[in-house]
């Protein structure tokens, strides 16, 4: 996670297998294979995630499934920070009705036992997280209300922008 993004954990209290939260997700998103290019040189390979969806250009969704458990990141970036963050709750709510209640975090700390927020909450606690981080992403880059991934996906919007 770099600077320009966010993300918020979630631990499903069952055990899911990667293709079966997808099959929770695919009525309510458009889901695509989360992929990113590696540049060597002259040369680009891309690179695909396994386990990993990008959400539109909103949100990278990570799968984790063990035996014991499956763990969910959410990763999105502050270039559109609202309507990110009304993303990652519409995920929370279509996985709860599925799932039933579940262990959400900000990072590592700041843990809900379950998400019985109002979306204005849920906004709220996401911002109240980490404010310094978005404070310094405002002073690098601005408000920039842009669909865009996070990671290398943001740097080259930056670096097209800047041209």
């Amino acid at each position: 996670m770099g600077m320009e993004s966010f993300f918020v954990n979630v631990d499903l209290n069952k055990s899911l297998k990667a293709n079966e939260v997808i099959e929770i997700l695919k009525p309510c998103f458009s889901l695509n294979q989360y992929t990113t290019l590696s540049r060597k040189w002259i040369l680009s390979k891309q690179i695909i995630h396994d386990n990993c969806y990008a959400i539109d250009k909103n949100v990278v969704l990570s799968i984790d499934d063990t035996d014991q458990t499956t763990k969910i990141c959410m990763e999105a970036c502050y270039a559109n920070y609202d309507k990110n963050i009304k993303v990652m709750y519409e995920l929370l709510i279509c996985l709860q009705i599925s799932c039933g209640t579940m262990p959400v975090s900000y990072g590592t700390e700041n843990t809900v036992a379950n998400l019985s927020f109002t979306l204005e909450q849920f906004s709220k606690w996401i911002k109240d997280c980490n404010p310094e981080k978005y404070q310094l992403f405002l002073q690098k880059y601005g408000e920039l209300n842009t669909d865009v991934l996070p990671n290398s996906y943001f740097y080259e919007y930056i670096r097209k922008k800047k041209k």
